[in-house]
């Protein structure tokens, strides 16, 4: 059977580029996925928001976002990979493991895909305007958690250290934290006092064990002293909290 990323292609070679208003339909009920390696599985759950059916596609990969149904690798297979939900209704999909071999000593991160197919809008009588179909692909998160691992998943984001780090010439001062634990950290802002100045570093995800270095544009040279630091990352569930810390440049 042919996926429905092969289907995208034949529509948009096939019609002419008419512009035409698209807005996803389909609503996936989670910002990330948290699987717990003792409980085997994971559902997910799908809505459907809009007036008329939607056809969906889901397959998780390993990282690439060019991913395709039929070359993604993950340790992971979904139930039901492809369906249609009707409009405002649901679908709870399953996500089981292979129970493939993993790191036991920290996180595995993957990517959940979900595809979106609107169908074909009839036209009106009379009408011989062209429509553009449109796709939505959402990607969410999967993070694989062992069962043995160590420490607090929900106190991991206070364990962090940071540090102020002269770059090469053209990076200017970096501000680098490090992640001292098995758990993945994702930021969303970091904001970096130093005297009167403030620099806003965009977000990004600290692998476990791992540091992770932003930017502070506009500063080519790190100060002696230290630096506040407030950032904002992102828990199991989904919602944004705030912690407080402090830099020093050797």
């Amino acid at each position: 059977m042919k996926n429905i990323l092969c289907l995208i292609a034949a529509s948009v070679v096939t019609q002419c580029c008419a512009i035409a208003a698209a807005d996803a339909s389909v609503v996936v009920g989670a910002t990330r996925v948290v699987f717990q390696e003792q409980e085997h599985e994971a559902t997910i759950r799908l809505t459907n928001e809009g007036d008329v059916p939607a056809l969906v596609e889901t397959w998780v990969d390993s990282g690439n976002r060019e991913s395709s149904p039929d070359k993604a690798d993950s340790p992971f297979t979904l139930s039901p990979p492809i369906f249609r939900i009707e409009p405002h209704r649901g679908q709870t999909i399953r996500m089981m493991y292979s129970q493939d071999p993993m790191p036991q000593d920290k996180e595995s991160v993957f990517w959940l895909n979900v595809l979106e197919i609107p169908p074909i809008p009839k036209k009106a009588e009379g009408e011989s305007k062209n429509m553009l179909q449109f796709a939505f692909r959402s990607r969410l998160k999967v993070f694989f958690r062992p069962k043995n691992l160590t420490g607090n998943p929900h106190t991991a984001s206070e364990r962090v250290t940071w540090q102020l780090l002269q770059g090469e010439p053209n990076q200017g001062c970096l501000l680098q934290v490090s992640n001292p634990t098995p758990y993945h950290i994702t930021f969303t802002e970091i904001a970096t006092s130093i005297g009167a100045q403030k620099f806003i570093s965009d977000g990004g995800m600290a692998d476990p064990q791992g540091p992770l270095s932003f930017p502070l544009k506009g500063l080519k040279t790190c100060p002696a002293g230290s630096a506040d630091i407030v950032y904002t990352t992102i828990n199991d569930y989904g919602g944004a909290v705030s912690y407080k810390g402090t830099a020093s440049h050797d």
